[in-house]
């Protein structure tokens, strides 16, 4: 008996136990008392308005003061989410359009205006991080839960884990909370203004869009969405893609706004980036292709800077900072220097948009220009580039190979009247070329090569660097790169200077203009202060390429300074330092399309460009064909504009492409002229000084 008594005594202790673990838990899982609000003032004050919902709970995410651009975006989204509306706003790109984007769909629902928010991104994995993003505001954010504590309280209960949802109870009723992999349902409480409202989150290309709903605790009521916010719904190759924009652009017209059910209009918002013309957010943005969006597009500026020699010459320090591997401080001591004259007739749209090594949105804004002008347009401007392949014959390198006029090597024809040349400097060589041209630009090459000589018909620059006779070998006493350039300059220019070339009819000629490449950071000053000081100072110029693309103020809208030069495609400023000699800046897609052009021409028809040399020996220009042959060309269309773009082939040497090219701009600046059909060019007398003269006589 005294046994029973035991047993029957242990197991009124195990009932005990296991009541007593069941009461734990079903308090562990009642989430009452609900806080108390922390501010009701401040509460109702944000409820009112998203900008001060943003403000006062994620100062973290907008600490920096609006611009006119966000408090456009913020009226626009607040509108949307109140009244319902359509709208579709292109915002720069890291203008914090995501971080917005969140902040109003927990807004929208914290404030009672919306119950079932969809959140759309370009993918699962976007989408994925815009429902995380949520889950933790929900949790974390300290601020939010202490005006909107009632409402959040059971997702901080939940401690993340979803097993606990089914259990959930406020004052003995189930919460019915929602924590799952792509969305959340809030908690219903006593006196909840968001009791039953849905976050959820898809990639537009799920699939899984139509007929999304959910019916609430009482088995009978359906919601659907009633609030969309498409964030960036395009991917870089979707842009790139007119099937997948019109696929996405079906879902969201169709499936997205069709999610509400019938006869019911849902709100949407789309914040997007244009990445290319006709991509989808341009065909939202259009009110011809997307009548019912109501479509708008905002830019880092509203203008760029007027004064962009000042930004060209900012750049060129920024690139001799990159080579030299030390940071940029010079460059932007140079701005600081003259801000006020770069800074003139741009207007940044948010003047607080700049970094700590930055001292202006202006800087900011054209560092990410001179990075790369096709995303600068697109990513920024929201106004991107037009391009297409060019249609501009350009011929192949044997095709270049056989443009030979009969000449032997370093002979000009007879109707040659003037010579140039180019010297491309590279750190272990100098690659140049001598060409002959008449007044109406009929010419060719009469001599190329590379100093030091590397004694071989075919190699590369790599070959060079990498075991061919370089310039540090030439002048191993040379302290430095400075002096191996300097070295190889003097010598090379005694050569193509200092002698005289012979025309066929015996008649000798001597170059009239040299142009130096200078565009090179850490050859910049020597190149400078050798055609200072050279012997034939006279006939050497610095030469600075610019890169002046479809969205660039081509040349011949730049209004000319006193004492400057100006050409086709070039211009020759007066040096701000005396001492300093005069370079020439030209525009190197519009020349690069002119030796196209030029070459392509039919033998024999006006304006035509040669090689020397005879039709057995055409595969000796082989190389030389390679490197005009190692770039080709894009239409791009801009501003009204439409320009051949030039861009580089990977790994392909263009050297004596750049050298041709130069002595064209050269024989420009000399005076010739290409005749326009039927017209008949007269001889341009050129005013020369008494170096030019001397030079020609010697």
């Amino acid at each position: 008996m005294v046994g029973l008594g035991h047993k029957q005594r242990g197991d009124q202790i195990r009932e005990q136990e296991s009541a007593r673990r069941q009461n734990a838990v079903r308090a562990s899982q009642d989430i009452s008392p609900l806080p108390d609000v922390e501010n009701p003032a401040r509460r109702a004050d944000c409820i009112a308005s998203l900008k001060l919902f943003c403000e006062s709970y994620f100062p973290a995410l907008f600490g920096l003061a609006w611009s006119e651009n966000h408090l456009r975006a913020i009226e626009k989204l607040e509108h949307a989410i109140r009244f319902g509306d359509l709208f579709a706003l292109a915002m720069p790109r890291g203008s914090g359009k995501t971080s917005l984007a969140r902040a109003a769909a927990l807004w929208a629902v914290l404030g009672g205006y919306r119950r079932f928010v969809v959140c759309i991104a370009a993918n699962a994995g976007k989408a994925a991080e815009a429902i995380d993003a949520v889950k933790m505001f929900v949790r974390m954010n300290t601020l939010l839960y202490a005006d909107f504590g009632p409402e959040l309280h059971g997702f901080v209960k939940l401690e993340n884990q979803s097993r606990r949802c089914d259990g959930q109870k406020c004052d003995g009723a189930p919460t019915n909370i929602g924590w799952g992999a792509d969305e959340i349902i809030f908690p219903s409480v006593p006196n909840g203004v968001c009791n039953g409202a849905v976050i959820t989150a898809f990639g537009i290309d799920s699939g899984n869009i139509l007929g999304t709903q959910k019916v609430l605790s009482d088995g009978q009521t359906v919601i659907r969405p009633d609030f969309a916010i498409i964030d960036d719904p395009q991917t870089p190759e979707s842009s790139k893609s007119q099937s997948q924009t019109a696929d996405r652009l079906n879902i969201i017209t169709a499936d997205i706004l069709g999610m509400a059910g019938p006869n019911v209009r849902i709100s949407a918002a789309v914040l997007c980036t244009v990445k290319k013309q006709n991509d989808l957010a341009e065909r939202l943005l259009d009110r011809k292709q997307s009548p019912d969006w109501r479509g708008e597009r905002m830019q880092l500026m509203d203008s760029m800077p007027t004064n962009m020699d000042l930004w060209d010459r900012y750049k060129e320090l920024k690139d001799d900072c990159a080579g030299r591997e030390v940071d940029y401080a010079e460059a932007t001591e140079f701005y600081r220097a003259n801000r006020e004259a770069m800074d003139e007739g741009a207007k940044p749209t948010w003047p607080e948009r700049f970094d700590k090594t930055q001292i202006s949105a202006v800087q900011y804004a054209m560092d990410f220009y001179y990075r790369s002008q096709p995303a600068f347009y697109s990513e920024m401007q929201n106004a991107p580039m037009a391009t297409e392949t060019s249609s501009t014959m350009r011929l192949t390198a044997n095709e270049i190979c056989e443009r030979i006029n009969g000449t032997d090597r370093g002979e000009a024809p007879v109707e040659a009247t003037m010579l140039t040349a180019f010297i491309d400097v590279q750190q272990t060589c100098l690659w140049y070329c001598v060409s002959w041209f008449d007044q109406e630009f009929n010419g060719g090459v009469v001599d190329y090569g590379v100093f030091p000589d590397q004694g071989r018909s075919y190699f590369t620059l790599n070959d060079v660097q990498l075991g061919g006779n370089t310039l540090q070998a030439e002048y191993p006493n040379a302290a430095g790169l400075d002096g191996q350039l300097y070295g190889g300059l003097e010598d090379l220019t005694k050569y193509l200077l200092g002698r005289e070339w012979l025309r066929r009819d015996g008649t000798k000629l001597r170059i009239e203009r040299c142009l130096i490449d200078a565009n090179w950071g850490l050859s910049t000053k020597i190149v400078k202060r050798f055609c200072r000081q050279s012997q034939f100072s006279s006939l050497l110029v610095p030469s600075h390429g610019r890169y002046v693309g479809a969205t660039s103020t081509p040349f011949d809208q730049y209004s000319k300074k006193p004492g400057e030069k100006v050409g086709q495609g070039w211009r020759m400023p007066k040096p701000d330092d005396p001492r300093d000699p005069r370079h020439i800046a030209w525009d190197t897609n519009f020349w690069k399309s002119f030796f196209h052009a030029r070459i392509s021409t039919a033998m024999g028809d006006p304006g035509g460009f040669t090689l020397f040399g005879k039709r057995e020996t055409a595969s000796t220009h082989r190389m030389f064909a390679d490197h005009c042959s190692a770039e080709f060309s894009v239409r791009v269309s801009a501003k009204g504009r439409e320009v051949d773009e030039w861009q580089e082939k990977p790994g392909v040497d263009n050297h004596w492409f750049d050298c041709v090219v130069g002595c064209m701009v050269a024989a420009s600046e000399r005076g010739a002229m290409l005749k326009a059909a039927g017209e008949q060019v007269k001889a341009v007398k050129e005013r020369r000084n008494l170096g030019d003269m001397r030079a020609l006589k010697r």
